[in-house]
This record gives structure tokens, C-alpha cells and sequence, in this order.
């Protein structure tokens, strides 16, 4: 008997695992696995492949518990303020980003926020540079980042660090926000680029520890900031640089960097830091035009491997990038700048360092002592500088050396001491030698008899008086 052979074609199935492109928080909230949690009853699967497409929220005041791994392209809040993520110990929350958006984190205005907090992890696990856009947004849980973290400039917000975070690579922060780090926590990344008009606010035992350089605006520091190399993309020349910065009783500097490359010091810098905090490897340039170093606080700085403040050097003058014909790097120079120095308590410095045509005023409260080794040119020939006294009083202001500085100058012109007088007036000053500690006092045209002089300071000599001339 012949068997007939019957085939029979089966289709085959496949089970695709599809994520809702967005899922939505009912206004009770609760945890992610109850089915209640969700507007549609529908409890979303995620993977790193099939990611959540948008995370959103039906009202305020609502809290998301995650327990399990999850992964989610973007979270928006929109108006629903007082929006909390819980995220259980063992559990991790993945932020991967849109393809066709940087946006990660949305918010409608930037006081409604959103904290993510638990005892597990937040890990931007980012492809490609993405963005925080407007917001109040507050990190309660440890943090991880892959790429580029990125506040977006000109919408802003706030910012607040609890627990540690770590990145791979780069913080940047654009115009109009506020970042807190609080809670002693340590903020480590590969570039902190503060870089637009925004503020930054670190609380005593907190520290950035960067390795690529930091960029600081409008910050209030406490704590401590660690760094290692530099940056050299475009016009961001510099191991680090701080603008209109107060550096706070508690905080620390560590710059590691060649004495070969700068630290700029840019609008006003304030220092209330404890004597030797400021430790900062490569040279200090006062740059930017009125740029001013407010020291309120007792030989903070050691500058390029000085060993204390007496020995660290000051430069004054103006970093100019030049943009390439071709290629990437640009090419740095330095010119003149007027700079800013005011002494609200007693303070030694080694010399400062001049680019020719620079001046700097030293801005003095009359009391405190202001002991200085001398003053020098940027390049062997430079000359043109002029360093001007106001509130200048008698046997408090030395200097150790009379170096590079003309003394037998009829004019007010170059490389001279200058200081403005009761009437605004610019007028030489007069130089009175200590023969018995070196240096000579820097004085006003009223200079005591010498009885007066013994009494004041022991056995002293006269030495330069310069001529009296008003310019």
C-alpha cells in the first residue's frame, strides 16, 4: 500500500513585546506593577530595547513606586507639581532619551518639580547628549550618567543633588538655573561646565570632583572642588575658571594642573576661605574687563606649587582666543586688562604679574596689613603697568622689593606706584624703608616725623620719597 505524504503549512507566530508610546500616572499614583496605577489599567513592560516612549502624570501630588527595573525614554510632568518617583533598593530607573528629541525631563514652568528619591538607582543611560528643559528637580537617590548632562539654556529651573552622582562624561549648564549640592554628597564627572548665567550652591561637605576642568558662574562654594586637567575646546582655554564666585568659610580648592596653564579668575571672585584652602596647581590670571579678587579672609590662595600665599603670584591681564583657519584649536594670546584687588584683612602675596598697560587697583580698608614681594612683567621688555592704592594708610601696605618699578619717575606714566588721594586725586606715593624687617612701607604724601616713625615701628630709615606731582 503507498502512504500518501500530507504537509500542512503552519503560520508561525511571534510574540512582540511593544511599549505603549506614552503611559500615564492615575491620580491616585501607587506602584508601578498594579494595574490601578495606570489611567488605562494597562501596566507598561519596558526593557533597554523597548523602552517606555513617555512617562506623564494625571495630577500633582502624586507618588510613582518603582521596585523593579524600568526603562523610560521621557518624563514630563507638565503642570503636576509635587510629583514623587520612589525608587526601592535593587531596583534601577533607566532615562535613555528620544531619538528624535533631546528633551528628557519636561516640566511647563520651571517651580513645578519632581523628586526622584528611594534607597535604589537613577542611571541616565544616555544616547546622546540630552536635556533637562525647565523644571524643579531634585535628586534624592544615587545617580549615574553615560553622556553629556546637559540643563537647557534659556528655559532653567532648579536643580538639588541629595546622594551621590557619577558621570562618564560632562555636566553643562546653560542660562537660568539653580543647582544645589547638599547633604555632603560628591558630584563626579568628566568636565563641569557651568558655563551660562546660572548659579551654583554647594553646602559644607559636599565636592566636584571633575577630570576634565570646571567652569564655575555665580556660585556659592562650601564645599570642596577636586579637578584634574583642562579644557581646550574652542575658546574654553583654561584648568579651571571662576566668575563672580564667593568662595564660603568652609571651602576648599585641589587644582591639579601645570604651572604653565591658567586658572581665571573673571568678574568678581570673593574669598572668606581659610588661610592655605585654595590650593590651585597652575597660574592665577585676573582676566575680563573690571575684574576684581575680593579677599575678606587671611591668605586663602596658594597659586603654580607655592608652598603659602606669600610666595604665590598674581597674574593681571586679558586672555584673547583667536579662531583657527582651519581645524578646532584656537590660538591663545593675553593683553592688557584693569583689574580689581580689595584687601578687607591682613594678606601677603608674592608678586603680581603684569601684562604691559595693565593696572591694578588695590582697593584697601585702611587697617589691614597688605605685605607684597614685588612686582614683574608678564615677558622680559613688557612695561606700561601701573599698581594704584585707594584708602591707602600709612604703615600698612609693604613692599618687599623695588624691582621693575620706576622711582625716580617725574610722571605718573609707567611702572609706577600711584595712589588716590583724599580729593580723588591721582598722586605718587612714598616710600619709607624698614631697615629692620626689609620692604618699604608704601605711604601717603603725609609722612610722619621720624620720632613718630620709631614709635611706630622701631629702628626705620628713610628711603625713596617720591616726587609729589598731581597728573
Amino acid at each position: 500500500m503507498r502512504l500518501k505524504l500530507a504537509t500542512y503549512s503552519l503560520p508561525l507566530i511571534f510574540a512582540l513585546s511593544v511599549a505603549n508610546a506614552e503611559s500615564t500616572v492615575s491620580a491616585s499614583g501607587g506602584d508601578w506593577a498594579a494595574a490601578d496605577t495606570w489611567t488605562d489599567s494597562s501596566v507598561p513592560t519596558t526593557s533597554s530595547t523597548t523602552p517606555l516612549d513617555v512617562l506623564s502624570f494625571t495630577s500633582g501630588n502624586t507618588t510613582l513606586d518603582i521596585s523593579s527595573n524600568q526603562y523610560i525614554n521621557k518624563i514630563n510632568i507638565a503642570s503636576n507639581n509635587n510629583t514623587i518617583i520612589n525608587i526601592a533598593e535593587g531596583a534601577k530607573l533607566t532615562l535613555i532619551g528620544e531619538a528624535s528629541s533631546t528633551n528628557l525631563l519636561t516640566a511647563t514652568d520651571k517651580n513645578t518639580s519632581l523628586t526622584f528619591t528611594g534607597d535604589g538607582t537613577l542611571d541616565f543611560s544616555l544616547s546622546g547628549q540630552r536635556s533637562l528643559v525647565y523644571g524643579n528637580w531634585t535628586f534624592d537617590v544615587a545617580t549615574t550618567a553615560n553622556n553629556s548632562f546637559y540643563l537647557y539654556s534659556g528655559k532653567g529651573g532648579i536643580v538639588t543633588f541629595k546622594k551621590n552622582f557619577t558621570s562618564t562624561n560632562q555636566l553643562s549648564v546653560g542660562d537660568g538655573w539653580v543647582m544645589n549640592l547638599e547633604n555632603g554628597m560628591t558630584f563626579k564627572c568628566n568636565g563641569f561646565n557651568y558655563w551660562g548665567n546660572s548659579t551654583l550652591n554647594t553646602e559644607l561637605g559636599t565636592t566636584v570632583n571633575s577630570t576634565a576642568g570646571v567652569n564655575i558662574t555665580n556660585g556659592s562654594l562650601s564645599g570642596s572642588i577636586i579637578s584634574i586637567g583642562r579644557q581646550t575646546y574652542q575658546t574654553n582655554h583654561y584648568v579651571s575658571k571662576f566668575k563672580n564666585t564667593t568662595f564660603n568659610s568652609t571651602a576648599t580648592l585641589n587644582i591639579s594642573a601645570s604651572s604653565d596653564y591658567s586658572t581665571l579668575f573673571n568678574g568678581n571672585v570673593v574669598s572668606n576661605a581659610a588661610t592655605g584652602a585654595l590650593k590651585i596647581g597652575s597660574r592665577v590670571v585676573l582676566t575680563g574687563t573690571s575684574s576684581s579678587l575680593t579677599l575678606n579672609s587671611s591668605n586663602a590662595l596658594l597659586i603654580a606649587g607655592a608652598t603659602s600665599q606669600a610666595t604665590s603670584k598674581l597674574h593681571i591681564g586679558t586672555q584673547v582666543l583667536t579662531k583657527p583657519a582651519s581645524g578646532s584649536t584656537y590660538t591663545e594670546t593675553w593683553s592688557r586688562n584693569d583689574a580689581f584687588l580689595n584687601v578687607n584683612a591682613t594678606n601677603e602675596f608674592g608678586s603680581f604679574v603684569f601684562k604691559d598697560d595693565s593696572t591694578l587697583t588695590v582697593v584697601l580698608d585702611g587697617k589691614s596689613k597688605f605685605t607684597f614681594a614685588g612686582i614683574n612683567p608678564w615677558n622680559s621688555g613688557e612695561e606700561g603697568y601701573q599698581m594704584i592704592f585707594k584708602n591707602l594708610t600709612d604703615f600698612t601696605v609693604k613692599i618687599m622689593s623695588l624691582d621693575n618699578i620706576s622711582i625716580d619717575s617725574e610722571t605718573l606714566d609707567a611702572n609706577t606706584l600711584i595712589q588716590i588721594d583724599a580729593s580723588g586725586y591721582e598722586d605718587f606715593v612714598y616710600l619709607v624703608e624698614d631697615t629692620v624687617n626689609g620692604g618699604w612701607w608704601i605711604n601717603t604724601s603725609s609722612v610722619p616725623e621720624p620720632s613718630t616713625v620709631a614709635a611706630l615701628l622701631g629702628a626705620i630709615a628713610m628711603g625713596f620719597v617720591l616726587i609729589r606731582r598731581r597728573k
